[in-house]
């Protein structure tokens, strides 16, 4: 018979394992509880991260889109600028961008005016004064369940101010029809900035240490390699390529193609494409790294982009009645040189140098020795020949022109200022008539097989002494080994055969040298000043 304490003591025994059982399900109820908690709270915090890397990515993309606008702006002429809607954008993040621009006729735009027409293709009604840029730009995708939240607004008011190009029509340091091609240290150094400019209506080929101090563009392709640097922009109409460590300090532009590059290029103000980049859509590089982690911003598959101006071929004939509105005399070509001949059985037009000059020196004077400005006419006295010259000295005691059929310099031929004053030279081959184009031109381009003809031949040596030079010919221009000059050069084709400009070429570009009677035809573009841009939605 059980005592009544062992009966308690039983009791209680087989009690104990349900209330533990209850126990550990309650706190699984409460662990899960603060379990679901904890991951709602997780999810609802990657939702939020997730939701601000889009809208990051949008207001990047949105500032790319102003951005483009900007340079597009800063490169338009005269009306013919982007309309709204016409700059459209996909950052390498996937971003995208719609860009719209309002135009008005006074700055500072006031409440309820009326924007200026704009139409895509024609452009502005009339010239504008200011412009207020809305880009809205979208992430990738919209984050789960945010609708558009990530779309993001950016607007920048600008004001246009006219901003005309030199009238004396010589606006480059380097000016080409055709294509170029620069190696093995070509320099070309700005005038008080950097606008040691290079255009060509063809291709553009940069390599081996080659330097513009100023800005490319190009009516053609360009292919930029071999640590060549352009410290302005390179804009091209076409496609670009870039590899092997060459550095653009501004803007890398295509106008209609697409950027193939290598991850060693340095580009400082970003990639603007109407293609892809950099060797797809995606925006990798083609040594397979992301285009983004070395360019920024990188926005391809732009619609709207205006194409390079063109500019065509000043035409430089020779008229006595312009340099004589100047202050020239007229003189032929022959009553320069005659007087330093050492006999009269050496040619004034060829095998000139220090064997057939008088100590090698050509004083530039007229036979009277007066010292004044000018015009030396060569076009008759070296019609079948041109002029060659080697080994000689010709010293200039005030500005003086030459016009001849083709120039040959070579071996150490130096121009320099007989009384220390900085002088102006012209040395022109000038076109027959004013109607020709490059294409068209009188100037024969296939004498003795080559395309074109050089008319102009500068090799081994070309020095310039308080000299400031205009080279200007509508054949080719060949120059190379040791070509030192301050002034700018002007041709319808670069033709060497090995390199159009090479070894050791330098140039330091003169903005304010023209040619008497002949006026800019490039008409107004604009300079953009930006007053504010902020995100506004």
């Amino acid at each position: 018979m059980c005592r009544w304490m062992d009966r308690v003591r039983r009791c209680r025994r087989g009690d104990d394992p349900g209330f533990a059982m209850l126990t550990v399900i309650l706190l699984m109820v409460l662990v899960t509880g603060l379990a679901t908690v904890a991951v709602a709270a997780a999810v609802r915090n990657v939702h939020g991260s997730g939701l601000s890397r889009a809208k990051v990515q949008a207001v990047d993309a949105a500032e790319a889109g102003v951005d483009d606008v900007y340079a597009e702006l800063q490169n338009s002429i005269g009306t013919s600028v982007p309309c709204g809607g016409d700059i459209k954008g996909t950052l390498s993040s996937g971003s995208t961008y719609v860009v719209n621009i309002d135009y008005y006729s006074t700055y500072p735009p006031a409440a309820g005016d009326t924007p200026i027409a704009c139409s895509s293709g024609t452009g502005l009604a009339s010239a504008p004064a200011a412009a207020l840029i809305t880009a809205v730009a979208t992430p990738t995708q919209a984050y789960q369940g945010a609708g558009n939240l990530g779309t993001r607004k950016v607007q920048s008011l600008v004001r246009l101010s006219p901003l005309p190009s030199s009238s004396n029509g010589f606006d480059q340091a380097l000016f080409s029809d055709a294509s170029v091609t620069t190696t093995n240290s070509v320099t070309i150094n700005g005038d008080g900035g950097l606008n040691g400019n290079l255009y060509t209506n063809g291709d553009f080929e940069c390599n081996s240490n080659s330097t513009f101090a100023g800005s490319v563009v190009t009516q053609g392709s360009a292919y930029v390699t071999n640590s060549c640097s352009v410290q302005g922009d390179l804009w091209a109409a076409g496609n670009v390529k870039a590899d092997s460590n060459p550095t653009i300090a501004g803007m890398l532009k295509s106008s209609t193609g697409n950027a193939t590059l290598q991850s060693s290029v340095g580009i400082g103000k970003g990639i603007t494409v109407a293609g892809t980049c950099c060797s797809s859509a995606l925006g990798k590089t083609t040594d397979g790294k992301t285009a983004t982690s070395y360019w920024n911003p990188v926005s391809y598959g732009v619609t709207g982009m205006a194409a390079p101006p063109h500019i065509e071929m000043p035409r430089v004939q020779f008229v006595p009645s312009d340099w004589a509105g100047e202050g020239f005399t007229e003189v032929s070509w022959k009553d320069v040189i005659t007087p330093a001949l050492k006999n009269s059985s050496h040619s004034a037009c060829t095998d000139l140098g220090n064997w057939s000059v008088k100590n090698g020196v050509v004083n530039v004077l007229p036979p009277s020795k007066t010292v004044e400005p000018l015009l030396i006419d060569a076009l008759d006295d070296c019609s079948g020949t041109g002029i060659s010259m080697q080994s000689l000295t010709l010293k200039l005691y005030a500005d003086a022109a030459i016009f001849a059929p083709s120039f040959e310099f070579q071996n150490s031929l130096t121009f320099t200022s007989g009384d220390g004053a900085v002088h102006n030279l012209w040395l022109i081959v000038p076109w027959s008539n004013g109607s020709e184009t490059c294409e068209s031109s009188g100037v024969d381009k296939t004498v003795g097989g080559s395309s074109p003809k050089i008319s102009f031949n500068i090799n081994s040596g070309l020095y310039f002494n308080n000299i400031h030079t205009l080279v200007y010919t509508p054949g080719g221009i060949d120059g190379s080994n040791q070509v030192n000059m301050t002034g700018k050069v002007y041709a319808c084709d670069f033709g060497g055969s090995s390199g159009d400009l090479r070894n050791s070429f330098n140039l330091t570009f003169d903005k304010d040298l023209g040619v008497p009677g002949v006026k800019s035809t490039v008409p107004t573009t604009y300079n953009v000043d930006v007053v504010y841009k902020r995100e506004v939605g």
